[in-house]
């Protein structure tokens, strides 16, 4: 008989903490259980990823490091692969890499980038990290990255570096079973969502002729822990309607949840209106619970087992208001 792997837990930190903060609290999680590290790459909304990954390397000694998520948009491949290559040889082989395509909107509102053919753009990102790791040189001929030659001018720590990628819809969950090592599920996402998007990806895995090994997930979860619930409870409910008010990704998420997809309206106008105590209104316990883990201790490791019990492997904790560590403490080893 094998021995019980332990449950994993990874920990996600926002751009807007400052690097020496995130090195301590890198630490902090690192001693309390926590196995991985990740790190919003967001251009333009605070410390850059990768930067703050070689601080949190050089002062951790087991936790992996890695992007949650980056895209193929706002750094070209070549890059994204030299940078993660780097940092996988100063970590001694303990990096991971979380690619997405990006939200298009924020991509072409603050950067002016045009945002074509994503799942083709993610696709040869990652056929283009693993050309760098196993070719001295290569050339790359592509339908939206072209590279005349190229190498990385060193030996890799590693010939494979682990790849995540951010999946919602079909297709890029069908990629992810075709090319990726897990599935990383975005910040709100229900243990329900999650448990009919791996059946896709376990389906989609199965058919794949490049991949027999099974797939990881993971996902990012907001998380508040107070001694006072309805405290907790509060704190998270402004990013659940954010991220539900997106275009094209509330009623998606919703219907997929079993739940009513036209509260996205209300709580679309509730935020144009700037009515906060009507956003606390309409995000009921029930939204909380399906795309949260909020409350006491012991209601937020309720909530974190609700997600592993539908199949999630590696819940990444994301604290809201900067609270990292009554997260870390209360959180560590569950």
């Amino acid at each position: 008989m094998t021995e019980e792997q332990p449950e994993r837990l990874g920990l996600a930190f926002w751009g807007d903490l400052d690097i020496s903060t995130a090195i301590k609290y890198g630490r902090l999680a690192e001693s309390r259980g926590f196995g991985s590290l990740w790190l919003t790459d967001h251009i333009g909304e605070g410390r850059d990823a990768f930067a703050t990954a070689s601080a949190l390397v050089n002062f951790t000694k087991r936790v992996t490091v890695g992007t949650g998520v980056t895209n193929p948009y706002s750094r070209h491949p070549a890059i994204i692969a030299t940078m993660v290559a780097s940092l996988d040889e100063l970590s001694k082989g303990r990096m991971i890499m979380g690619l997405g395509a990006g939200n298009p909107i924020r991509l072409t509102q603050k950067l002016g980038v045009v945002h074509v053919t994503p799942i083709a753009a993610v696709r040869e990102c990652i056929q283009i990290l693993d050309m760098f790791l196993r070719n001295p040189v290569f050339t790359f001929q592509g339908k939206v990255f072209q590279i005349p030659q190229i190498g990385l001018g060193f030996t890799p720590f590693r010939k494979h570096i682990p790849v995540y990628l951010a999946a919602l819809r079909e297709q890029m969950l069908k990629l992810a079973a075709e090319i990726a090592d897990g599935v990383l599920f975005s910040i709100v996402s229900s243990p329900g969502f999650i448990e009919n998007a791996l059946k896709l990806v376990a389906e989609h895995r199965r058919r794949s002729s490049k991949r027999r090994t099974a797939i990881d997930s993971a996902s990012l979860i907001s998380c508040a822990v107070a001694e006072d619930s309805d405290r907790a409870r509060d704190k998270v409910k402004p990013i659940i309607a954010s991220v539900l008010t997106r275009p094209g990704r509330g009623e998606y998420l919703l219907e997929r949840t079993g739940m009513d997809p036209n509260i996205v309206g209300a709580l679309q106008k509730g935020l144009e209106r700037n009515q906060p105590q009507r956003i606390r209104e309409l995000i009921d316990d029930e939204l909380v619970d399906n795309f949260s883990i909020a409350g006491t201790p012991d209601e937020c490791r309720a909530g974190l087992k609700r997600f592993r019990d539908k199949g999630l492997k590696l819940p990444v904790l994301v604290p809201v208001s900067g609270e990292y560590q009554m997260v870390i403490e209360e959180m560590g080893s569950s």
